[in-house]
């Protein structure tokens, strides 16, 4: 194999020997008559000096021309030879790129489809198709490098159309900043804000559940029962009480009161609360199975204080205040066009965790359950619904995730989860159940800043290329030996993903190669967003926007 370093040794030695031998012709075609080369002087051979220093000023200028044009042909044909390897894509290489693989995921800026608000926006020049939002995205980058204001934010604004979403919002920034355009629009803007019931919807946790599986659930959500030994213990003891309120009609501050007014004697207990004839079958069972946990009493006084620092949200006036009312339902989401904000204390993000994992998982299932949307039942009428989880690591741990994230996109639900490293979600749900949350997510897209295990990630997952290696070793006698190989290296390293340039993004998605393209502030226009986009200095680009503005006014 002749390696690409001794191609190039061939093509200057001919550049070489070509600007020699033109600079000699011009040289002498240009020289006076009487001169016939380097030599004059008719049968005495005298040396010309002038004709020399001809010669060299025409072979440094020829020389230099050659060079200029071999070197644009050689980037002109990496170039092309990088468009069709494996290299990184940008906005408009993937027209090209979705044609040869025959796939039609991602619509670039300069396609007519580009306009249409049902895509789900990535970056400056690309959106994403909603059947393929319905395979979910994970967005991860770290604290302020710009998650919010160049994709979350754009997103919400993009919103139009046939469609509803949900949207994590801990202080309730988006919803003010979007709340005008989206009722513009015709979209109707619902705030769930818990520390403030005053401006907040209403809503009863209890009340919302369509049958006692959602009950057990629920008690499940609260006490964390998938990673926490005592949780799991004292599951039947709250699904006991939280089965006799929610047939009586009452809420989880009901239940609250019921477990602090209890007796700890177990016998006590199911004399005063779980014997009478009108509590229901459900109370009863979820009790005699809590008898059976409980060691014939020996950890109830341990289950009583687990079950009270988990429920100790539902004691707050302003969640009590929240749960008293039911003014909104979820399903109503199938058949009006809502934005629904849910926002909390996020210096309180742990103390909030049992409702919000709770409200979550209520949230998935009575939308995933919607007749509307039932196949079977007739034609799936229901609006489709985009969740937009920011901070996703806070909301706690919602039960059966990864069942959730890889059933419900034939009900036309799609996941947008935001983290800021990988690692937040091992620690939430555990390394198996991460996993799947993430092959389950079939867009990924991330920014500069990583953490190390998030920048291999990335890494990875946008594969390899296979790049020429060149040995040389020089022999004995002068000899010149060329060894070349074909080695595997990341199409873009750890380091280089942690190294991203400030306003790039970087797009994984599908069988299609990782893109390379800019963000999308909201706050920049398109000028200035051009402007952005250069690799410049930030004064230069401030001259530059002045100048093209002037122009432009002009």
């Amino acid at each position: 194999m002749v390696s690409n370093h001794r191609i190039k040794e061939i093509l200057a030695g001919f550049v070489l020997l070509l600007s020699g031998f033109l600079s000699y012709q011009i040289t002498r075609f240009f020289g006076q008559e009487s001169q016939s080369g380097m030599f004059s002087g008719g049968t005495t051979s005298i040396f010309d000096s002038s004709f020399i220093i001809k010669f060299a000023i025409t072979f440094v200028i020829l020389g230099l021309i050659f060079s200029v044009i071999l070197i644009f042909l050689t980037k002109r044909f990496s170039k092309k030879h990088e468009s069709n390897s494996s290299n990184l894509l940008n906005w408009k290489q993937v027209k090209n790129e979705q044609k040869n693989l025959g796939t039609d995921f991602l619509i670039t800026k300069n396609e007519r489809e580009f306009k249409e608000e049902q895509h789900l926006l990535l970056s400056q020049h690309i959106k994403l198709r909603q059947e393929k939002f319905f395979q979910h995205c994970l967005i991860i980058s770290a604290t302020g490098t710009g998650k919010s204001a160049s994709i979350l934010l754009p997103q919400i604004k993009n919103l139009d159309g046939n469609i509803s979403a949900v949207v994590t919002d801990p202080k309730a920034e988006l919803y003010k900043k979007t709340y005008r355009e989206l009722v513009e629009k015709g979209l109707k803007p619902v705030l769930l804000k818990l520390d403030r019931p005053e401006v907040s919807i209403k809503y009863n946790l209890l009340s919302n559940c369509r049958n006692p599986n959602d009950v057990q659930k629920l008690a499940e959500a609260i006490l964390g029962a998938q990673d926490d030994e005592w949780g799991r213990m004292g599951v039947p003891l709250l699904s006991a009480f939280l089965f006799r309120q929610y047939f009586q009609g009452g809420t989880i501050t009901d239940v609250v009161k019921d477990l602090a007014e209890c007796p700890q004697d177990i016998y006590e207990m199911e004399l005063e609360y779980f014997k009478e004839e009108d509590v229901n079958k459900y109370s009863k069972m979820a009790f005699g199975q809590f008898k059976k946990v409980s060691g014939a009493g020996n950890a109830v006084g341990s289950l009583f204080l687990t079950i009270q620092g988990k429920m100790k949200v539902f004691e707050y006036e302003n969640i009590e205040e929240i749960s008293k009312g039911d003014s909104f339902k979820i399903d109503s989401m199938r058949r009006e066009k809502i934005v629904l904000f849910i926002s909390y204390p996020e210096e309180d993000s742990k103390t909030y965790e049992p409702f919000l994992s709770s409200f979550y998982f209520q949230v998935f299932n009575i939308l995933k359950g919607d007749e509307s949307v039932d196949e079977s039942a007739g034609a799936a009428v229901g609006l489709p619904v985009y969740f937009l989880l920011d901070e996703f690591a806070n909301i706690g741990r919602i039960p059966s995730m990864d069942n959730l994230i890889s059933t419900i996109r034939s009900k036309k639900m799609g996941v947008e989860i935001f983290l800021q490293n990988i690692e937040q979600l091992q620690a939430v749900y555990g390394n198996d159940i991460a996993k799947t949350i993430i092959s389950n997510c079939s867009t990924k897209l991330t920014m500069y800043g990583n953490s190390e295990e998030s920048s291999k990630f990335f890494s990875n997952m946008a594969g390899k290329k296979e790049v020429e290696s060149l040995s040389v070793s020089f022999g004995d006698k002068g000899s010149t030996n060329y060894t070349s190989s074909i080695q595997e290296k990341p199409v873009i390293s750890p380091d280089e993903i942690r190294r991203l340039v400030e306003n790039e993004i970087l797009i994984i998605t599908s069988n299609i190669r990782p893109i390379k393209d800019y963000k999308n502030y909201y706050f920049r226009d398109n000028l200035d967003l051009w402007v952005h986009n250069k690799r410049i200095s930030k004064e230069n680009k401030k001259r530059l926007r002045k100048l093209l503005k002037l122009i432009l006014r002009k």
